[in-house]
């Protein structure tokens, strides 16, 4: 921790004031070691002294851990043109591959859910058919006899909860290509 930064920012609650030079001086001081300017921003934590390389005399300044934070969030809000801080382009970056990625899936999963949709009314479809069909038999072997009515004709009669579809004018062969053969597993079902 940068005691310096500490003390200066949390006094009562965070806070930063810079003005204008100090802006500069620290985009300086982010680019390389200077010999001026830096005496300012060392009260707050932002720089530190070092020795020069050049006598015992003399102290170059460089920028701190925290000042290199805050020069990113200086870059963010347009106080300086110094480089972009690499970790926030990546977090950016990052955010943004995470929305495509969950926008992609709930395409997906609106198209996997009315292609179930589908699924179901055919099923019901066919369930119907298959009920008509034995009544029709029954009744070619048997002139005259016949199912009751409730279980002869379709089901419609009975109340049923079905799944909406979210695209009932695609057809399921375009749902297939978009959703692609790889990402749709279709379960298992059985026909009553």
């Amino acid at each position: 921790m940068n005691a310096r930064f500490s003390e200066y920012v949390t006094s009562g609650a965070f806070n930063m004031t810079l003005t204008r030079s100090q802006i500069s001086t620290l985009a300086m001081l982010a680019s390389g070691a200077s010999e001026w300017g830096g005496a300012s921003l060392e009260r707050k934590g932002l720089a530190a002294p070092i020795a020069s390389q050049l006598s015992d005399d003399r102290v170059e300044w460089r920028i701190t851990g925290a000042g290199t934070i805050l020069m990113a969030l200086l870059f963010e809000a347009g106080l300086t043109n110094s480089g972009r801080d690499a970790a926030a382009a990546e977090v950016d970056r990052l955010n943004l591959a995470i929305a495509t990625a969950n926008q992609t899936v709930r395409d997906v999963r609106k198209k996997t859910w009315s292609m179930h949709a589908k699924l179901e009314k055919v099923e019901i479809e066919n369930a119907n058919l298959k009920r008509r069909l034995t009544a029709l038999e029954i009744e070619r072997k048997h002139p005259g006899v016949g199912l009751k009515p409730e279980f002869a004709g379709p089901a419609e009669l009975a109340p049923m909860i079905t799944l909406r579809d979210p695209f009932p004018d695609l057809p399921a062969g375009e749902l297939l290509d978009a959703i692609g053969p790889e990402e749709f597993s279709q379960p298992e079902r059985t026909i009553p």
